[in-house]
């Protein structure tokens, strides 16, 4: 059995909901009894399809620090941000679109990441975010003219006025996986979260609640995947009846948390 146990969700933003647009944030999770990896991507608002990309890179990015913790290879954060470019350049390549046009049309997204082996653990970053080690929180951003380093410019540096080299995917946080009780990584929607804790949930009068609720309630880890996504609905929705309240999180948001496993009393007992 793994030692982890891991939960995550996704809210659409009201900014994105009323305009029309979809969830452009994406998140994909994988475990083993060797460890766990969690990614977290957020699409370029700009980019008129970027969940397109944040799907594909989170999908791609997991799959490939997956492989590495299975095949005991280490984590190699510069083969795995080769293997995500290689993918979008060769999907962009592919389309009827003039390249950087499909670039930055579908393939503009931040990306927080982290990665577990049984001695390791590792949270790497490209963009915007938000990351919570234990106590220690780490808001990531916001850039100069909001305009993060999104990891596909390596891919049309003539389109950018930014210098290349520091476009990439840069340690945010490493330490031994025994000092880790718990972990979560998130789009920068978790901004608007954090920010309105003590508010009321739209059309209820409970209030939004702190951060770790996330990791401290044993209902996100009950069995049913959809709790964590049900919990940011209640805060995001817009609620039309008697008196209207709007949604708090304005833009999309998305986390994915992990925790120890919970001693089981008496399972040493044999």
């Amino acid at each position: 059995m793994s030692a982890w146990q891991l939960a995550a969700g996704s809210m659409i933003g009201r900014s994105h909901r009323i305009s029309g647009r979809n969830n452009q944030d994406a998140w994909y999770y994988q475990q083993s009894q060797d460890g766990f990896v969690a990614v977290v991507t957020d699409g370029c608002s700009s980019g008129s399809v970027s969940e397109f990309g944040a799907r594909l890179g989170a999908s791609t990015l997991s799959g490939e620090l997956s492989s590495q913790i299975e095949t005991n290879q280490g984590i190699d954060w510069g083969r795995a941000e080769r293997t995500v470019l290689t993918q979008m350049d060769v999907v962009a390549r592919a389309m009827a679109e003039p390249y950087s046009l499909a670039i930055e049309k579908y393939f503009l997204f931040t990306i927080v990441a982290v990665a577990a082996t049984k001695d390791q653990i590792e949270v790497y970053a490209c963009g915007d975010g938000f990351v919570a080690v234990n106590d220690a929180h780490f808001e990531l951003g916001p850039f100069p003219n909001n305009q993060p380093p999104y990891l596909a410019y390596q891919l049309i540096p003539e389109r950018v006025q930014l210098d290349i080299g520091s476009v990439g995917l840069r340690q945010v946080w490493s330490g031994d996986v025994s000092a880790v009780d718990h972990l979560l990584i998130g789009s920068d929607g978790i901004d608007d979260l954090i920010r309105n804790q003590q508010a009321s949930r739209p059309g209820l009068t409970t209030e939004v609640g702190p951060i770790d609720q996330f990791w401290q309630s044993d209902r996100y880890f009950g069995g049913n995947p959809e709790l964590v996504n049900r919990e940011l609905k209640l805060i995001g929705r817009d609620w039309p009846v008697q008196s209207p309240e709007h949604g708090l999180l304005s833009d999309d948001t998305t986390l994915v948390v992990a925790r120890r496993q919970p001693d089981i009393e008496g399972e040493d007992d044999a």
